[in-house]
């Protein structure tokens, strides 16, 4: 009986870390993604998505250059959410390699917030929410601001000619599991499997938070009663505590379709993402680029009416590395 009870608690143990492993991207994106929807009201919903997906051709298109192509450091794959969904189209943007920054190389206030988020750990019990207790948002007047902020100095985000509306710093915590399952209310919660779990240490004060990423994101919102353009730009990174895989996952619905293709500009290879359409008649286009372990995205929603527009913000953001 001893035996038993200990291997259920491994079990436990094991789903919850698993799921807490692959909290952090999935939250972050789907803040990312809402916000955007909520500035672009498309009626399609987007969402981070941590299933395998099927592979597609990519096109490369883009003149010839006199010098040498950078790896663009990743790779782009479209495909379905299920093979016999005709609804649901997904797409991942995968990293190939251990981009995962020390923790001694950002020297930023960033790295306070986990003791922050340690006290609001203690104060709650929802594991999946929209307030779960490692995820923070911090706003700042300039993208300068929020870099110095972060303070890794190998951030390199694209200025445009635009000033962003908006500025933020995200952040997402993870607790350090290294605490015994028993009877006690430190944390409890259910799984996304149904399985009730308790999680409590010797003390309160045993519990550790450790960052696992750091979002920086620029918002820009064109002039509505001109254009229909909005875009975020974003740059991305994983600490070493960071146990899930790297890269941006997303599935769109309303019958959208994926389109992707590699575009050379400014001597980098960069991977574009098109999406067909939503019935609602809204657009978006995504951009991809990864380099000193972090990864940068231009996600994109608009009107067909503006699409040029769109073309050339793509255009100066890629130019801008």
């Amino acid at each position: 009986m001893m035996q038993e009870q200990k291997d259920q608690k491994q079990i436990v143990r094991d789903r919850l870390t698993d799921a807490i492993g692959n909290v952090n991207e999935e939250m972050l994106s789907e803040v990312a993604e809402l916000r955007n929807k909520v500035i672009s009201k498309p009626t399609g919903a987007w969402r981070k998505w941590a299933l395998p997906l099927a592979a597609c051709v990519v096109l490369m298109i883009g003149g010839l250059t006199t010098y040498a192509v950078l790896s663009s450091g990743g790779t782009l794959e479209t495909g379905k959410d299920k093979p016999t969904d005709r609804t649901n189209s997904a797409y991942t943007f995968s990293v190939s390699g251990d981009i995962r920054i020390p923790m001694s190389e950002i020297k930023g206030d960033v790295v306070k917030l986990t003791e922050e988020m340690k006290e609001r750990f203690k104060k709650h019990d929802a594991i999946y929410s929209s307030t779960y207790a490692g995820w923070r948002q911090l706003p700042f007047a300039t993208v300068e601001d929020a870099k110095a902020y972060i303070g890794y100095d190998k951030i390199n985000f694209p200025q445009l000619s635009a000033v962003p509306d908006q500025v933020y710093v995200e952040a997402m915590g993870n607790p350090a599991w290294e605490m015994e399952l028993k009877d006690g209310v430190a944390m409890e919660g259910t799984l996304p499997g149904g399985e009730h779990y308790v999680v409590a240490g010797e003390g309160e004060s045993d519990l550790e938070v450790k960052l696992v990423s750091i979002r920086l994101e620029a918002e820009y919102q064109t002039d509505k009663t001109k254009s229909t353009l909005s875009y975020t730009s974003t740059a991305s990174l994983s600490t070493e505590y960071d146990t899930a895989d790297s890269g941006i996952r997303g599935i769109a619905w309303d019958g959208v379709e994926f389109t992707s293709r590699m575009q050379t500009e400014n001597g980098r290879e960069f991977y574009v993402l098109n999406a067909t359409g939503f019935e609602s008649g809204w657009l978006s286009q995504q951009v991809f680029w990864q380099e000193n372990n972090v990864i940068y995205r231009l996600f994109l929603h608009y009107k067909e009416q503006d699409q040029k527009q769109a073309d050339k913000v793509m255009l100066e953001w890629m130019n801008a590395f």
